[in-house]
């Protein structure tokens, strides 16, 4: 079998038709959806989590 790479990605494959299986199930979108909702909102509102009975 020969290596091919993937149409979408670049990624290194066997699969026929060159598109890797992390781009049909759609893996590598949803990564790269992810990522670009994490740089856009990088402030975070975090609260400090309080122990039970404090106040």
């Amino acid at each position: 079998m020969k290596v091919k790479k993937c149409e979408k990605c670049g990624n290194e494959t066997y699969q026929e038709g060159n598109i890797c299986v992390l781009c049909k199930i759609g893996v590598t979108q949803m990564y790269r959806e992810l990522d670009d909702l994490i740089k856009k909102n990088n402030k975070w509102n975090l609260h400090p989590r309080k122990a039970a009975g404090t106040r």
